[in-house]
């Protein structure tokens, strides 16, 4: 069961990440911002433990999505912070 809800966990962040993507394109920068911090929350905060569907997503693309979140929550503050003060 934990697998499953793994499983789940990674798709659904990687799909919340493309549709902040989407909206970037479409150059809807805060709700951009908004789907791609939440997918990147997602994608770090689960373990993944089951060792042979998650072998490829190793610590390092954990540390990047988190990197992510982080990058784009601050671009997301000043963006905030000098359109609409």
């Amino acid at each position: 069961m934990k697998a499953n809800l793994e499983t789940l966990n990674l798709i659904t962040g990687f799909i919340l990440v493309i549709i902040g993507g989407i909206y970037l394109v479409k150059v809807d920068i805060p709700a951009a911002a908004n789907w791609i911090i939440f997918g990147s929350m997602y994608l770090v905060m689960d373990d993944y433990k089951n060792k042979v569907l998650f072998n490829m997503f190793s610590n390092k693309v954990k540390v990047i999505f988190a990197w992510i979140g982080l990058v784009v929550s601050i671009l997301f503050l000043l963006f905030v912070v000098f359109n609409h003060a």
